[in-house]
């Protein structure tokens, strides 16, 4: 009876004392909400489900900054204003890695857009690195040329040369083209839109006109004007690599990458890093085509380099890259167009596209390779829908007709070309495209009014 009597006493007090250690443990324990896992000096350092960082807000973020060159033109500021706007809008939405916005305004003073958008002013290159003539700013009085061609086209051609003014000397240009223009006959100014890079050049020949490699054209006629116009025979694009090496050696840019986009660029969703494990990730162009110019590009990419396939099929836009490489390419970048721009047959081959192959070589050489993302972007009217696309590039004019038909390389019965705004703002009443016309093209439309 006494042992029972013990055991009973003894029970109880074992009981006691692992209920009163139960109750002070739990007492003292943090409240985690967990599963068992692992611990690190008494906590969870990871979720083991799901292997992710029990604190994500900790993780960092690839963000990336968006920079834009620019001039001060009233062609490439409204265009600006419409990208930093749209920007804005899905900077916030989720799945953006978007960070800062940065306007690189490449003309050397600040213009009255500084408050609106963020800016970083850039200098020019200094007169004659681009083998442009130092600009002249002449008052004279030109005359509109106005030759009829077939379908009713006419071309116009501003730049007869009657007098100068302010005193100075005449540069020293062999052709006298200052602005050449499209028109439709009758149209007046709203019918006018500037000719696609890469079309011939019009010279003038006593009274009569040239397109260049074609047949003379006879003056129709002569309405006098008088206007403002600055000369040069320069490659003023030059000028993007260069105001990019001073940004990127003078900003304070937070970011880890950055993501070089231009003024004409729409953005229609966020947009994430879409680079990764030290690559860039590059939209590819068709026209960008580095075996095809192998010859050419070997005098700046040598055979030691590697094979010309090193160099991708890209531009400088859109292109995401990290900030550390970005600052290893852009002087490469520089000196590469600066010396294809000297070099004759890679002036010649390259063209307008000059700068966007110094860029895809500069890249090459830096061992910087990119993921070639073609659903970067879309340029209408070329391409119709949207889809899972971050960019609308409107670098092409749009022409339809009324039912909705293509009818590029013929003034439409509607139509929207950016050229058409080279001096003045766009309305805000952009007239609708027509029904049948493609997705891309009607949000284009939706974007800039």
């Amino acid at each position: 009876m006494g042992c029972g009597n013990f055991f009973f006493i003894l029970v109880i007090t074992f009981s006691v004392a692992l209920i009163t250690y139960n109750i002070i443990m739990s007492a003292n324990a943090p409240l985690k909400s967990d599963f068992p896992g692992p611990y690190s000096n008494g906590f969870l350092s990871v979720d083991p489900i799901i292997k992710m960082p029990a604190d994500r807000s900790k993780q960092a973020k690839k963000s990336f900054h968006t920079a834009v060159t620019s001039s001060d033109s009233v062609y490439n500021t409204w265009q600006c204003r419409i990208m930093y706007y749209w920007f804005k809008q899905h900077k916030g939405r989720p799945g953006s890695e978007m960070g800062g916005f940065t306007r690189i305004l490449h003309s050397g003073k600040p213009d009255g857009f500084m408050d609106e958008i963020p800016t970083f002013v850039a200098q020019p290159l200094p007169n004659g690195m681009d083998q442009k003539l130092r600009p002249f700013s002449y008052r004279m009085r030109a005359s509109w040329l106005v030759i009829h061609l077939n379908g009713g086209w006419e071309v116009s051609a501003m730049g007869v040369f009657l007098r100068w003014g302010g005193g100075s000397r005449r540069p020293a240009v062999d052709k006298i083209v200052v602005v050449v223009l499209l028109c439709w006959r009758g149209g007046g100014v709203e019918g006018q839109r500037s000719l696609e890079l890469g079309e011939p050049l019009i010279t003038l020949q006593g009274n009569a006109v040239k397109v260049e490699g074609g047949k003379l054209y006879t003056l129709v006629r002569i309405n006098p004007l008088e206007f403002e116009v600055l000369l040069g025979s320069g490659y003023i694009v030059l000028n993007r690599p260069w105001a990019f090496v001073q940004w990127l050696q003078k900003a304070d840019i937070k970011e880890d990458y950055i993501l070089m986009s231009e003024p004409d660029h729409i953005i229609v969703k966020p947009i994430p890093n879409l680079s990764k494990d030290g690559l860039g990730a590059a939209f590819p162009f068709f026209y960008i085509e580095p075996k095809k110019y192998e010859s050419v590009l070997r005098n700046f990419f040598p055979e030691d380099k590697g094979p010309i396939t090193n160099i991708d099929p890209i531009g400088n836009s859109p292109v995401i890259v990290g900030k550390e490489s970005l600052q290893k390419i852009a002087p490469t970048w520089m000196n590469v167009s600066l010396a294809m721009k000297k070099d004759p047959e890679a002036d010649k081959k390259f063209g307008w596209v000059l700068e966007m192959y110094a860029y895809a070589v500069a890249s090459a050489l830096h061992g910087v390779g990119n993921i070639l993302y073609k659903d970067f972007m879309i340029q209408p009217p070329w391409d119709k829908e949207i889809g899972n696309k971050f960019i609308i590039h409107y670098t092409y004019g749009c022409d339809y007709d009324m039912q909705g038909n293509l009818t590029y390389g013929k003034i439409g019965e509607w139509r929207f070309d950016k050229r058409s705004f080279e001096a003045v703002l766009p309305p805000k009443n952009l007239p609708l495209p027509p029904p049948g016309v493609p997705e891309s093209v009607r949000y284009d439309i939706f974007g800039i009014t």
